[in-house]
């Protein structure tokens, strides 16, 4: 149960920071979830299916995490190469404090 509460939070927290931004000024968001982690949205989703794939014991759901996992890492890693382009050594000083595909539970 507690793998679903993290993945909803983590998803929903990432898009709503992400999304709910009122300014047009485009800001890296180094606050809330995104000091856990720095793709909640896209960790968040991959939990979830994760989590449906233990509820339904199913192979072929285990056997599919393992390609879907490499495409969102695809994803990440062209959306981290642009975040690099726009934000430069800001962007890769938070890549060094906060995990990509993990959450960090303790903020020093």
């Amino acid at each position: 149960m507690p793998i679903w509460i993290i993945a909803v939070y983590s998803a929903y927290q990432g898009l709503r920071l992400v999304f709910a931004s009122e300014n047009n000024e485009m800001n890296l968001i180094k606050t809330n979830i995104f000091k856990r982690t720095r793709h909640p949205a896209y960790l968040g989703s991959l939990l979830i299916y994760f989590g449906l794939c233990i509820s339904t014991l199913s192979l072929i759901s285990f056997a599919l995490l393992i390609p879907i996992f490499l495409i969102y890492n695809r994803f990440v890693d062209y959306e981290e190469k642009q975040l690099i382009k726009q934000f430069d050594d800001e962007y890769i000083a938070f890549m060094r404090i906060t995990p990509k595909w993990r959450i960090k539970f303790r903020i020093k």
